[in-house]
């Protein structure tokens, strides 16, 4: 009995361990790192929902609600500071890792091996970057749960984990809108000993989770049309999409990998194909915009499925061909810029403005509002040639007639110009507000006292 407690203890410390030392790290490491427009749409909006405001109805955005809540909950705990938002992705790599880790430690006695993996894990998220706050960091917290429970459930039995994984993908769609496609798969796919209706009881369970509180708050059309309706007659929307960029050839090649390894497994043992087609699903919206980090989830459900099924020989082979490996992998890597632009904006920005007062930054800058803390004027605070349909920039011209912004910074680049995008707007820059500055960052504006 004793020596049975030993052994758990053991297990759980070699996989904490590790785990809990590279979450730390990114986070402290990596907190001024990584500039992200997504993560600072999260960050904004979960400050804003600290205030009583709320996602949709004050601030559109297409993404489903439960990182901006999850966020605002961190920013309840800890503050709604920059910092804050890159607790919410430490606390996502955390558990992500400790429940890869222990599929690792359960099948060695070696501490060498889970430190190996933590490293080689911590590598390639700065190379996915894990270290921002966004929807796929908690995707790959559910989604490696997810796989745990189907091939691992336990004590709890194969109904229950069916129920729960149901659950699980019900959350999942309220991060990620193809989260559906990998709940459907998952509905089908032959891995379930337990009758199906279990799995689709969880899922509405799970579904009903975020959509009910919706309703209750009196956004759950506002919800539906900003994440499903939106873009059905928004001639800008393929601009969203592109290839795969010189950046992400690393990220593409060591998930091709995975998939490749557990490709192999799957002929070599002849069973579990289906788990190659799950990880290509689950990295659907890698291949309609080919950014890196949207390869973190399927990424980490392929390495915990390698973990769980190797061999002890197969370890030793994987540890010795990743040490080779690795040293390549962490020379490839680019390490993030730090924010020095982003913060010197929003620097400028609380120099000028109180906290009580409005700001707009765009087109595209929302970490700006999250570092200087300030509310949007509109609830359209960024402009992308996929928001901007017919419509949207009268929305922000109205939204500023009722609410004037003190500040407005326009951050175009070759990329995203608000002249080109929105022309009635940089008219109302331009006869409302007159230009006290201008750097690398952008144009500041402040508004006129005659219009004030």
């Amino acid at each position: 009995m004793q020596s049975d407690r030993a052994a758990r203890l053991s297990l759980f410390l070699m996989a904490i361990i590790p785990a809990l030392t590279c979450a730390v790290a990114y986070f402290f490491l990596l907190q001024d790192y990584g500039a992200f427009g997504d993560e600072g749409s999260f960050c904004t909006i979960g400050q804003g929902i600290t205030k009583g405001y709320l996602p949709y109805q004050d601030y559109f955005n297409e993404k489903p609600p439960l990182q901006y809540f999850w966020t605002a909950l961190i920013f309840t705990l800890f503050g709604s500071e920059f910092e804050s938002n890159r607790i919410v992705a430490s606390v996502a790599l955390f558990l992500t890792l400790f429940l890869i880790l222990i599929q690792v430690a359960a099948r060695t006695k070696s501490t060498a091996l889970p430190l190996f993996s933590a490293t080689a894990i911590s590598v390639i998220g700065l190379i996915m970057q894990a270290y921002n706050n966004t929807a796929e960091s908690s995707l790959a917290l559910i989604l490696v749960t997810s796989l745990i429970l189907i091939f691992k459930p336990g004590r709890i039995g194969y109904a229950s984990a069916s129920f729960l994984v149901g659950l699980l993908q019900g959350l999942a769609c309220g991060f990620r809108q193809t989260a559906i496609f990998s709940a459907l798969f998952l509905l089908v796919a032959p891995w379930h000993r337990a009758p199906r209706r279990l799995y689709v009881a969880g899922f509405l369970l799970g579904g009903g989770i975020w959509i009910v509180p919706l309703m209750m708050l009196g956004i759950l059309d506002d919800a539906i049309d900003a994440t499903l309706l939106f873009h059905l007659d928004n001639p800008g929307r393929t601009t969203y999409y592109h290839g795969l960029k010189t950046g992400n050839y690393n990220a593409f090649a060591i998930w091709s990998l995975v998939v490749a390894a557990c490709g192999f497994h799957a002929w070599k043992t002849g069973k579990h194909y289906w788990m190659c087609l799950w990880l290509v699903i689950a990295a659907l919206p890698f291949f309609g915009r080919m950014d890196a980090f949207r390869l973190w989830p399927s990424t980490m459900m392929g390495l915990a499925y390698l973990f769980m099924n190797m061999e002890m020989a197969i370890n030793r082979c994987a540890l010795r061909f990743g040490m080779i490996a690795l040293p390549l992998i962490i020379f490839s890597v680019e390490m993030p810029v730090k924010m020095t632009l982003d913060r010197s904006i929003a620097e400028k920005v609380v120099r000028y403005t109180r906290a009580d007062e409005t700001i707009w930054v765009g087109p595209f800058k929302p970490n700006v509002y999250c570092i200087s803390q300030r509310k949007p004027a509109s609830r359209f605070y960024f402009l992308l040639p996929w928001i901007v349909k017919p419509g949207v920039e009268s929305a922000v011209l109205w939204d500023f007639s009722q609410n004037p912004p003190r500040m407005i910074v326009d951050t175009s680049n070759k990329l995203f110009n608000l002249q080109k995008l929105a022309p009635l707007l940089a008219k109302e820059i331009e006869s409302n507000y007159r230009l006290v500055g201008q750097d690398a960052g952008g144009r500041y504006y402040l508004r006129k006292p005659e219009n004030t």
